[in-house]
This record gives structure tokens, C-alpha cells and sequence, in this order.
């Protein structure tokens, strides 16, 4: 990733102890509202069946926001990442970033893989783009196989059956920031603080 001194975690506490995952309108909430960030990301997760039949096989996917490869600042071996454009709504924008590794191994490294279409939980995906060879998500000792939009939450993972964009009350997400280059983790953790603090006010 590009300068990874600028990324940070950011995760909310109850009453003033752990680091917990967000809401999606809370997440939002905090995007849109703070000036310390050059970009805010949110992801989440899952276990998916990529192939039909007896041939699906499990692999490691991350719902991700749009700006998710941005943020970070990795750019793509093949094709593209994703892009705040497949944001939108649920079930809307069936794509999917595969890693390099799975691109190898899989699909034998066809140079014509963009636009080849994969089944993934028995819903098609057509895949727009295959991620550098050296980046293979942000989890320590876990390696992503597949990156997909947060808006095909439900496609994903059957479980999320609720209307994940609009519940305030279910946590469900991590999200990492980029600081501006001169803002520090102080005053972005003071500012994200006062932020913390009016949304408890508005939504107790």
C-alpha cells in the first residue's frame, strides 16, 4: 500500500472500553463529517462458494467499499480494483476483484480474464480486475482471495438478511482511514471523538 504511516483503524467503544465494529450509518456518518481524512473505508468478512455445484470452492472474500483500493492506495496487475461507482444499491453491482494468487492458480493467469464471468453463492459476477501480486488484504495472517462491493452484502452472505445501509443499531463493520499528510492521530482522534459524541446525542 502507499504510504502506510497515514493509515489508521477506527473502531468505536462502549463506555470508554474495547474497539468495535460500525454501523453502515454510522460509518457514513463519520465519512462525511470529518476533515482529518483523505478517505474513510469500511469492509467486512466472508466466507463464499466460488464454482457450482460439487465444484464450489470456499475461499476468503472482503465486502468492500468502493474507495476500499483507494484508500489504501494499491493499484491493480489486471483490469481494475473497485471504484466508489459499483456503490450503490443492494444487489446492484455484480463484480468482483480476484487476487493474484487465485488468478494464478484457478484461472491459469488468462491475460483475458476482465469481464469473465464467476459464480459466486449461485449468483454470477462478472470480474473486473485482479489485484497486485503483492497485496493481499489488511488482516494480519490472512490472505483475501476476493473482493467484492458492500452493496452485494446479501449476495455474499445469506445471513445479512436485514437493510444492512439503514440499520444504525447493527455493527458490522471495520474501517481503516488515510490522515491527511498533516494531520496527526491526535487531532484526528479529537475530532473523531467530538464526532462520536454528537451522533450519541442525536441517536442515544
Amino acid at each position: 500500500v502507499a504510504n502506510p504511516d497515514e493509515l489508521v483503524m477506527i473502531g468505536q467503544t462502549r463506555e470508554g472500553s474495547g474497539f468495535g465494529t460500525l454501523s453502515y450509518p454510522d460509518y457514513a456518518d463519520y465519512r462525511d463529517g470529518n476533515t482529518s481524512f483523505a478517505a474513510l473505508a469500511a469492509y467486512r468478512q466472508a466466507l463464499v462458494y466460488v464454482g457450482s455445484d460439487q465444484s464450489a470452492e470456499p475461499l476468503s472474500a472482503l465486502l468492500v467499499t468502493g474507495n476500499y483500493f483507494q484508500a489504501l492506495g494499491t493499484r491493480p496487475a489486471n483490469g481494475r480494483t473497485l471504484s466508489p461507482q459499483d456503490d450503490g444499491a443492494p444487489g446492484s453491482n455484480a463484480v468482483v476483484v480476484i487476487s493474484f494468487a487465485l488468478w494464478q492458480q484457478r484461472f491459469n493467469s488468462d491475460s483475458n480474464i476482465v469481464g469473465r464471468v464467476v459464480t459466486i453463492n449461485h449468483f454470477p459476477f462478472a470480474i473486473v480486475g485482479v489485484a497486485d501480486k503483492g497485496f493481499v488484504g489488511t488482516a494480519v495472517g490472512g490472505a483475501v482471495d476476493v473482493w467484492l462491493p458492500l452493496s452485494m452484502y446479501a449476495q455474499a452472505d445469506p445471513v445479512f438478511s436485514e437493510k444492512r445501509f439503514e440499520a444504525r443499531h447493527i455493527a458490522w463493520l471495520s474501517v481503516l482511514g488515510r490522515l491527511h499528510s498533516a494531520v496527526t492521530v491526535e487531532r484526528a482522534q479529537n475530532e473523531m471523538s467530538a464526532l462520536a459524541k454528537r451522533l450519541q446525542e442525536r441517536y442515544p
